[in-house]
């Protein structure tokens, strides 16, 4: 099914993403 694998891969990249940016966050308050 290209279709769920396309989704799973999207849904990935979109967690990948959102999580590389509230490190980001993370690691910007503690270092104020």
């Amino acid at each position: 099914m290209p279709t769920i694998t396309s989704y799973f891969s999207f849904l990935l990249m979109a967690l990948t993403i959102t999580s590389n940016l509230f490190i980001g966050l993370s690691i910007d308050i503690h270092g104020k």
